[in-house]
């Protein structure tokens, strides 16, 4: 405590006049039991909000300790810890709890195809708003996510450098031809005998075609050619025949 700032009075009842040197003592004094004080809380609250093992043991109120990040609490949902809770139950049901997660072989549930296991970060804000990670364990590794409203939907791959069978570079535009333009092409199947097998929508057009057994899927015959017309006598009872077909002019 600073030394405070004492104007002399004269007192004229007869006492020892109340002056700054009478009073300094007394500061002093104050001063000391101040400085006591701040040093014991600062004790207490080392001893006690550090060291203690519970929120409680720490001396905290229950809003202290309900807004209070505490790791003893929390690496259970493996946050502040360096080794992750091991999962083996069912995590469609079984993870209840936003958190990091060691998603074991073992563990049942639907999980993305061809994974077994792996990191799984667990987000929930209700009982029918949730969110599911999942990493798995691989030098290349492969991270899929899934989301739940009232029923978990489909797995979905977070495409990357490593899984996207392109280099990471942007997919190349997938090839299109106009409509009635050579190039078009066109597939058709058929069952039994028909006057006309396929009808030709204009253009010439290349052809290749089997015939299969209905019952016995034996190969009844094969064929390939060019039509500048409609496509008939391939076809018999019994039989399907499919068509692949592309227009050359």
């Amino acid at each position: 405590m600073a030394n405070i700032p004492f104007t002399t009075t004269t007192i004229t009842d007869g006492v020892t006049p109340v002056n700054k040197t009478v009073m300094q003592p007394v500061f002093d004094a104050v001063d000391k039991i101040v400085d006591k004080t701040k040093r014991g809380a600062l004790e207490y609250l080392d001893a006690n909000l550090v060291s203690g093992t519970t929120p409680g043991a720490r001396g905290l109120t229950a809003l202290e300790q309900a807004t209070t990040l505490n790791a003893d609490t929390v690496s259970g949902y493996g946050i502040g810890t360096t080794a992750m809770p091991q999962f083996t139950g069912n995590i469609d049901t079984g993870l209840n709890n936003s958190g990091l997660f060691s998603v074991m072989e073992s563990s049942t549930g639907t999980k993305p195809s061809g994974i077994d296991g792996g990191f799984m970060q667990v987000y929930i804000y209700g009982a029918n708003d949730q969110m599911q990670v999942l990493t798995s364990y691989s030098t290349t590794p492969r991270t899929f996510v899934r989301v739940k409203a009232t029923n978990w939907g489909a797995w979905y791959e977070i495409w990357n450098a490593s899984s996207d069978g392109n280099d990471g570079q942007p997919p190349a535009p997938k090839p299109t031809t106009a409509e009635g333009s050579v190039g078009e092409w066109d597939v058709a199947a058929i069952e039994d005998q028909n006057t006309t097998d396929w009808t030709n929508p204009g253009g010439t057009w290349a052809y290749n075609a089997i015939k299969l057994n209905k019952t016995s899927g034996v190969l009844g015959g094969a064929y390939a050619g060019v039509s500048s017309g409609n496509i008939a006598g391939l076809s018999g009872a019994g039989f399907y025949v499919i068509f692949w077909l592309w227009r050359i002019a």
